[in-house]
C-alpha cells in the first residue's frame, strides 16, 4: 500500500491479478479505479509531487508507471529480472529499482532506464535520504 503525499488516494497492489486500486480517502475509501499492471509481487513508490505511481512487476521484469491525475497507466519500462525494492529521489526526479544483481535508475517520463549500477547482489531494501542526495541499499549477501 502507498498513501499519496497529498492524502487523496491510498494505492493498493492486487498481487493475485496484477494491478493497483486507487481508494479515494475523501469518499470513505471508495475504490475509484483499478489499473492493470504486470504479474507478480509488487512494490509501490510515488514521486514527491504525486504525479506518478511506480509499480514493480516481479514476474515480468517491468515497472508500470501510473499517471495519477489521469488514473491510467502511462508506460511500462523493462528493468530486468525480478524487480524488488524501489525508492525515489525527489532531488534527481529518478526512481531506483533493485533487480537481479543491480540497481536500475528510471525517469518516470521515459520509456527506457537511464542508468544501471552492476554488482549489487541480494538487495532487500532501498532508501533515499529526505534531501534526495544519498541512496542506501541493504543486502543480505556477505562479501569476504
Amino acid at each position: 500500500m502507498q498513501l499519496q503525499h497529498d492524502g487523496r488516494y491510498l494505492w493498493v497492489a492486487a498481487a493475485r491479478d496484477g494491478g493497483v486500486v486507487a481508494l479515494d480517502i475523501a469518499r470513505g475509501m471508495t475504490a475509484t479505479v483499478r489499473i492493470a499492471t504486470g504479474r507478480g509481487s509488487h512494490r509501490l513508490a510515488l514521486t514527491a509531487d504525486d504525479r506518478f505511481l511506480l509499480v514493480t512487476n516481479q514476474d515480468e521484469g517491468t515497472v508500470s508507471v501510473i499517471d495519477v491525475a489521469g488514473l491510467s497507466k502511462a508506460r511500462e519500462i523493462q528493468v530486468g529480472k525480478t524487480p524488488g525494492p524501489i525508492a525515489i529521489s525527489a532531488l534527481a526526479g529518478t526512481a531506483y529499482v533493485a533487480v537481479d544483481g543491480a540497481i536500475v535508475a528510471i525517469d518516470p517520463e521515459r520509456d527506457v532506464p537511464v542508468a544501471r549500477i552492476e554488482g549489487v547482489p541480494g538487495i532487500t531494501a532501498l532508501g533515499i535520504t529526505l534531501d534526495g542526495r544519498w541512496g542506501f541499499a541493504a543486502s543480505h549477501c556477505r562479501t569476504e
